[in-house]
């Protein structure tokens, strides 16, 4: 066994491994398996509160997500991130891309 290991330049761990995913499923068992986990956590929070994250981002459009997330502690009662106010924001594409005054600048400058 030993011999064969080093033979192929293997572990002995890998070489018990694929054996035993021979012997389970055979030729099968020896194919190249996914890495990602079979199940993925579901957001619950960002689907709870995902309408009211758009209606206030719509009637104060200036707004940032800090503000956003102390108004909906303060006002509504909902502990929420501002990270979270962040991807219902991008999710919806309710974020603007600001633009650097430095580049404005330039651009008036032409």
């Amino acid at each position: 066994m030993s011999k064969t290991c080093r033979y192929f330049g293997i572990s002995r761990t890998t070489f018990y491994k694929w054996y035993k995913r021979y012997k389970g499923s055979g030729i099968e068992g020896l194919y190249d398996k996914p890495k990602t986990p079979k199940n993925r956590r579901k957001p619950t929070i960002r689907n709870k509160y995902q309408q009211i994250i758009i209606k206030i981002r719509k009637k104060y459009p200036t707004w940032s997500k800090e503000k956003i997330a102390k108004y909906l502690e303060i006002e509504k009662g909902i502990k929420i991130s501002p990270s979270t106010v962040y991807r219902v924001l991008k999710q919806t594409k309710l974020i603007e891309k600001t633009r650097s005054i430095r580049l404005e600048k330039k651009e008036k400058d032409k």
